[in-house]
Parts: C-alpha cells; structure tokens; sequence
C-alpha cells in the first residue's frame, strides 16, 4: 500500500513556510552517465526550494486556550533557534542476521551499462520548519548553543575535502517562501510546538497554482526518467534479477554536520527497494560509487542489507545512516510488519567490509525496535486501534527515524501522530489555532470543512507530527533516552508528515519535512 502512493505519480509538496535554507552536498550525481568523472574537489550548492516555518514567541501576541496552553502567532519572523524534545524507554528485540550477502551481492551485478542520456531527477517539494524555542529547556539551549556550520567530513582515504558553500536567498524569495501566519503552541511542560495550518498549506498552494518559479518544482518529462543500471538486480524477496523500483532514499551522513560521509572513499546510499508487481515488497538496498564519482552507471548495488530470502509481511521502510567511532555504520529505519502496517522506530548496527573496488555489509548486529509511541505524546498502535482502525479513516505513522547528533548526544526526529496530549479530536474543526489565518479566514475555512464530509472526516482524525527523541550513548546498540514534546504537530490538518531531516547550519537547526497536499483537509 505504501509503495503504490509512492508510485502514483503524485505531486509531493511543503506544507508551510520559512526560510533562507540551502542545502548542501559536497558532490553531485550528473545526468551524464556515459562518462565517469570523478571530482574529489567538486564544490556544488542546491538552492532551496523548500518551504519552512520560522517560528518566534511574541509576548504581544499570546491567546489562553482552554487547556492552558499558550499559542503564539507570529507575522513573517525569522528570527529562530531549534526546538528539543526528549523520550522514555522502548522494546529492545535484538536479532541477527546471515551475512553471506557478499556473493549475492556480486552474483547481482548487472552489466547494463546502456546510455541514460536524458535522466531527469524528480524533485521533492520540502518543508523546513525552523522552530524557536528559548524556553525548552537545557536541551534546546544545547542544540542552539552547539550548532555548527562545519560540513567536513572525515576522509579515510585523504581524498581532497570538498569545500561546500552558502547562498543566501534574497528578499523577495524569503518573502514568497514565508508563510503569512506562524502558530506557535507552548506546551505544558514548558516547550513549545509549532503549528502547521490550514493557511500554510494554502499559501503552498497558491504559490503551486501560480507558477511561481522561486516556489515551486519545475515541470519535467516524466517519460524521460531511467533507473540506475544497479537496480536492475537480485531482489530480496525471490532472489531474482529483477528491474526494481526505487522510492525514499538517504545518503550515509555525518550525525555531526548533516554533510554527506566519505566512508574510505566511498558515497554511500541506502534506499526502499522492491519489484514493482508486487505492493509488498519493500526492503531497504544499499546502493555504493567512489566518492566524487558523477557518472550514474558507475553506482553498485551491494543488495539488500538484511539478507536474502526476506519475507513479504516483514518489511523495512525509511530512515537514515551515520557513522560510528568504531568506524561501523548504525542504521536507523522502520519495521514495517504487513498487512496492517504496523511501524516501530528500530536500528541495527553494520559490520562493513571494504576494498579497493567493493564495499558491503558483512553482518547485521543487534537489530532491535527503539520506539513504538509512548502515548502522551505520540500515538501508539493500540491507540490507533482503539480509535477505530482504519475504517474510520485514520491513519496510523511512527516512521521514518532520522539521527543528529549534538554534543555527543544523539537524537531522533521521527514521524509519529500526537498521543493523548493533544489529541484527535471530533472538535478541531473548530479549533481556529488550527487555521492559522485571520478571523475571516479562518471563518470561511470552518464553513469550508464543515460543508465537504471528506474534509470534516479528515480533520477529525487529523493528528500528524514531528516528533523527537533522545538516544542512550551507546553508539552501537542504544535505546531511548528520553521523549520530548513534538516540534511540529499539524492536528486537525493531516495525518501525514514525513521524512524529517534536521540540518545545522550557521548556528541554527533547519527541520526539512514533506507532505502531500491531497492528504490533507
């Protein structure tokens, strides 16, 4: 089921506003397969599209909800520091795996090395939410306190380090990107939540609708679109050497910096992987090119990273990689048990092997579930179930892991929908926090919602998040912490937000996420 809303060809869009945000790579991928080049040095930027939510407390602004929280807007600010939260503890299943990927690894590779002259990358409209948040506590001043601009990455192998750089957006994109209207929640525990509205999400909208060439995705030729010659391979399910598809991927990262590993030489990808016939096959690939490399048909596949022979009812979705002072790799992602969908938080530590012209996991260590929802903050299973399941309409997420480390500290922002605080609620049609816009505006788009059952089945169940938590120190096998409040929630909006990378630049922490506008009221 996940897989076909991947595939559907729907336009993936941000949900909010903000931000002067750039991301950085130290290499880039070309459509120039045919040749390989490879660019130890290469410096490249990506201007950022993305949309983002810049949320600052106005003590001129503040409105007492019935449930005492204070909720704070805020016009066209950017002026933001980083949001923390923190976690209880979760299930610790640790199990292994076989480690003879190697050969099927190598038996996989494909020798199509056909020309892919016309390879078009298809962009994700994202959300970078920029969450300030003075007081949150001694954790949120450690994460302002500890960003970093420094995007070096440790270079194993004494290639040349790539120098990323900066460029900032001008006035009049910053103002196309800011939403009209900021929300800002502040909890009882002292933290506070920024709001994703109704009105962000229309102001993505418009910009959408208007073509606004500073906002919005390019068209692109879809048809022009190839795979990479690596995923033509053997797939983990049947064994086969299948065409497989490939959907949510992440490079190997520095938890520090958010930049892009060198590991021995090597740029690491890992990504959902499975044969597109089949809805259930879902199964995480590691995908390898020398680092610098540009050429798209120089990637390898090193296969599935849980082996062969997977199952079709146990599967792997999204997450992200960092390296560990032992010079393993952790890897964090999403159980996914079928056919109910069932997500957990979990990690597993990668013994890796690697050569001159190779790298591959050589054993999977401590596989375990992290976090499953703790209730008051983040929906759990049972929570879901007893709300009425599927057949209602509602949606169920706790996906999508993604690490940073501050501090020595690792953390874990992650999608999840709001536990018991802060609830769905049959009322928030009515709640006008929710809609973000003025008096008027929020007015129409109650009466909106309340005449289209569509609308007011969604917003009754409504209850997406960003949420965050902290992980133990061991590296190698670690489990929660601590659980914070979430940093973005967007009750009453939509079920969904999903993979959430946090990126610290010039002294701030920038929240990326992305939604899809047809998921929402």
């Amino acid at each position: 089921m996940r897989k076909k809303l991947y595939k559907a060809g729907k336009l993936w869009v941000a949900g909010a506003a903000v931000a002067a945000a750039v991301v950085v790579a130290p290499n880039i991928v070309s459509a120039d397969t045919t040749n390989s080049t490879t660019t130890a040095d290469a410096t490249t930027t990506s201007s950022a599209t993305e949309s983002s939510i810049s949320s600052t407390e106005s003590d001129d602004n503040k409105v007492d909800t019935s449930n005492t929280d204070a909720v704070t807007v805020t016009t066209n600010s950017d002026d933001s520091n980083s949001n923390s939260a923190e976690t209880s503890n979760s299930d610790a299943k640790v199990t292994s795996n076989n480690t003879a990927q190697k050969d099927e690894a190598i038996k996989a590779e494909t020798t199509n090395n056909q020309d892919t002259t016309s390879t078009t990358a298809v962009a994700e409209t994202k959300t970078a939410v920029n969450t300030s948040e003075s007081e949150s506590g001694s954790n949120n001043e450690q994460l302002a306190e500890t960003a970093t601009d420094n995007a070096k990455v440790n270079d194993a192998s004494s290639q040349k380090q790539s120098t990323p750089s900066v460029e900032k957006l001008d006035d009049s994109v910053s103002k196309d990107l800011n939403s009209k209207t900021t929300v800002v929640t502040k909890n009882a525990d002292g933290t506070s939540t920024t709001n994703m509205t109704y009105a962000n999400l229309k102001d993505v909208a418009d910009n959408i609708a208007s073509l606004n060439p500073d906002t919005s995705v390019p068209y692109f030729n879809a048809d022009a679109i190839k795979n990479l010659p690596a995923m033509t391979t053997a797939d983990a399910q049947t064994g086969q050497i299948q065409d497989l598809d490939v959907w949510d991927s992440w490079a190997l990262q520095d938890a520090k910096t958010g930049a892009v590993a060198n590991y021995h030489g090597y740029n690491i990808v890992f990504a959902l992987a499975g044969y597109p016939k089949e809805d259930n096959d879902q199964h995480i690939y590691m995908l390898y090119t020398k680092y610098g490399d540009t050429a798209l048909n120089n990637w390898k596949n090193a296969g599935p990273v849980f082996g062969f022979n997977a199952k079709w009812n146990e599967q792997q979705w999204s997450g992200s990689a960092t390296v560990n002072d032992d010079d393993s790799i952790q890897l964090f992602y999403t159980k996914t048990d079928q056919p109910n969908t069932v997500q957990r938080l979990a990690t597993a530590n990668l013994s890796m092997t690697y050569t001159d012209t190779e790298v591959y996991v050589a054993k999977v260590n401590d596989d375990h579930v992290l976090f499953a929802g703790d209730g008051e903050y983040y929906q759990t299973l049972q929570q879901w179930v007893d709300a009425g399941y599927y057949t209602t309409g509602d949606n169920f997420t706790m996906r999508d892991p993604h690490v940073i480390e501050v501090n020595g500290e690792r953390y874990l922002a992650f999608e999840a929908n709001t536990g018991t605080n802060n609830y769905q609620s049959d009322d928030a049609v009515n709640d006008d926090t929710y809609y973000g816009g003025t008096e008027e505006f929020n007015q129409q788009a109650k009466v909106d919602t309340l005449q289209n059952p569509d609308k007011l089945k969604l917003s009754k169940k409504a209850n997406g998040t960003i949420g965050l938590i902290k992980l133990t120190k061991d590296q190698n096998n670690p489990t929660v912490a601590q659980v914070y409040s979430p940093l973005l929630a967007a009750n009453g909006i939509t079920d969904e937000i999903e993979r959430a990378n946090i990126v610290p630049l010039n002294g701030k922490f920038y929240l990326f996420t992305d939604t899809r506008l047809h998921h929402h009221f």
